[in-house]
């Protein structure tokens, strides 16, 4: 039997690792070089079929290097640590579309998988097993339900149609195209169906899921595998302490909702019919149970709240606070359960809203409610707790408007995933590593960067050593300066990536591809036919440094300044387009 015979010649130079190429030839890397020697063709592609798109980094711990020859046989040792390269690659490709794929990836490689431990209760009792664990959970999430007591508050809105909606239509359009778009890395739902199945059947799949949807409308009622959910326990991190700015923070909000009191605001809108009675349904008779590894709790069933991992149920709760604001004279934003008010003098908003609070029974967690001020005397006064930062939709918010707090948590939060790339891949060539810097690292620094970009040197420099720092781990860029690295792995500095960003939104506003109002944020120079495009916009007098630096008057020099053919592109990525091809001559000062 013939066999492939693998020598490795050891370099004067020590390294530590190889490179191997699929396409047939195999260079060294640092030093040590590879030959292949193949009789039988199948033994070659055990190498070069492991991978298609590149050169992969070898660590030498997977490579006997002497100075015999190896016998075929020993390839197999190879095989495991090739697969692993593979695996590897695939997730770095993927990882865009599908992040789970990347942190599945992780946990796969760690010796220790994270779980539930051991659980103290307030007789200092332990519990250990798995079982136990879950019916404790299980008690605990059931404490948070409410039940209604007294008669129902009164409620009604304007403008409401008197014969109200009291059933909708689901057309067979309608379900092929959510089967359409089903995401295929989501989990399976209760019926353990996965999308992977669902999307590619949804031709033929639509009518009966139509005909299934249309008879529980009709009736009213839901499958009771609709109404069943498994809750797994997962660690919740605070981030941070918690103009004048009121964050509230219900208590439970979403398990808090009272269902009669739901019924109520229904009603007033002029739900009716079995579409009232198809809800009701999909709100009455849940059930769920808590998974501790692979151990269940008893069933038990919510008394209030909304399901929040469906598409209902965040929806109701809208309909459920939609109120709230209506006798407040302050601004006011609601993003789900989150809510804030804006103002100088609160003391009358905050009192309404406590009373909203005690009489729909969604009570406001006042330990949690901060506020954010400027002012030193309103730790005083304020009715909340008093901060000077806070941590608004992912953006730390600070008092003196400087995005220095929300550039140290945005590096710590990028570091964090960088060197949890680092340690996790074997290979960590470009093919590799860049596609997962782009997806899993670089967000955390340029999440709502249009809202909290950085102003201060110290800042830029602090976001930028990041980059700095992935760029030096990929293999080969060791010796190479940073601009240089950047050209080498096609990338922009993070700088370059925050003005393109902002003339990016600008330009979706300026067209109308954004849902921001353009008069809410700037205002369109006359057009004089002289000098410049035709949406040139008016840059205002700005006395703070702080609000030079917001979105709104820190781009309009950059945006005037753009040729009239980049301004006339139709759509976003054409503009793209153009503005890459032109920014070296635009702003060859940024890379």
């Amino acid at each position: 039997m013939s066999s492939a015979v693998v020598t490795a010649h050891a370099r004067r130079r020590r390294s530590t690792g190889a490179r191997i190429d699929p396409s047939g030839g195999f260079p060294a890397l640092g030093g040590i070089s590879v030959q292949v020697f193949h009789h039988q063709r199948r033994t070659m592609q055990l190498i070069t079929r492991l991978d298609e798109c590149g050169q992969f980094y070898l660590p030498r711990s997977c490579m006997t290097v002497t100075q015999k020859s190896m016998p075929c046989s020993s390839l197999g040792t190879l095989k495991p640590e090739l697969t692993a390269i593979r695996n590897a690659a695939d997730t770095a490709h993927k990882a865009k579309e599908n992040p789970k794929a990347y942190y599945a990836y992780v946990q796969s490689t760690k010796k220790e998988r994270q779980t539930v431990g051991v659980l103290e209760l307030e007789d200092g009792t332990l519990v250990t097993e798995d079982q136990e664990r879950a019916a404790t959970f299980e008690k605990f999430f059931s404490n948070v339900f409410r039940t209604t007591t007294g008669s129902d508050p009164q409620i009604h809105f304007n403008n409401v149609p008197s014969y109200g909606l009291q059933s909708i239509q689901i057309t067979e359009d309608d379900v092929r195209h959510e089967l359409e778009t089903l995401n295929i890395y989501k989990s399976a739902g209760p019926d353990d169906i996965h999308p992977a199945l669902l999307k590619p059947l949804a031709e033929v799949l639509a009518e009966p899921v139509t005909a299934l949807f249309q008879q529980s409308m009709e009736d009213g009622r839901l499958p009771s595998d609709w109404r069943t959910a498994t809750v797994i326990p997962i660690f919740k991190l605070d981030d941070g302490v918690p103009v004048k700015v009121c964050y509230l923070d219900f208590s439970k909000a979403f398990d808090s909702v009272n269902h009669r009191y739901l019924w109520t605001k229904l009603l007033a809108l002029g739900i009716r019919g079995n579409l009232l009675k198809w809800i009701e349904d999909f709100l009455r008779n849940r059930t769920f149970m808590v998974r501790v590894g692979d151990s269940m709790s008893p069933s038990s069933t919510p008394t209030s709240g909304v399901p929040q991992g469906s598409v209902l149920g965040p929806l109701l709760f809208l309909v459920f606070i939609n109120d709230l604001v209506r006798d407040l004279t302050n601004p006011v934003f609601i993003f789900a359960d989150d809510v804030k008010i804006t103002g100088n003098d609160l003391g009358r908003d905050i009192e309404t809203l406590k009373k909203w609070s005690l009489t729909w029974d969604l009570p406001l967690n006042e330990a949690k409610c901060t506020t954010l001020t400027q002012d030193a005397s309103d730790e005083n006064t304020a009715t909340f707790q008093v901060v000077r930062t806070m941590r608004d939709l992912g953006v730390t918010m600070s008092c003196d408007f400087k995005p220095t707090a929300q550039c140290k948590n945005a590096t710590t939060r990028a570091y964090r995933e960088l060197y949890r790339l680092k340690n996790t891949l074997t290979c960590r060539n470009a093919e590799v590593f860049i596609p997962l810097y782009k997806s899993i690292v670089r967000p955390h620094l340029e999440y709502c960067v249009q809202a909290w970009a950085p102003y201060l040197t110290k800042d830029i420099q602090l976001l930028e050593r990041v980059q700095r720092t992935a760029t030096r781990m990929v293999t080969g860029m060791i010796g190479l300066t940073y601009e240089n690295r950047l050209k080498a792995l096609d990338l922009f500095s993070l700088q370059r990536r925050r003005m393109r960003g902002d003339l990016i939104e600008t330009f979706k506003i300026t067209h109308g591809f954004s849902g921001l109002v353009l008069d809410d944020l700037f205002h369109k120079l006359p057009n004089t036919g002289t000098r410049g495009h035709n949406l040139r916009l008016q840059r205002e007098h700005s006395r703070l440094d702080v609000r030079k630096k917001f979105f709104s008057v820190r781009v309009i020099p950059v945006w005037n300044k753009l040729p009239q053919s980049i301004i006339d592109c139709k759509t976003v990525e054409t503009f793209k387009i153009a503005l890459d091809r032109a920014w070296e001559g635009l702003f060859p000062e940024l890379l």
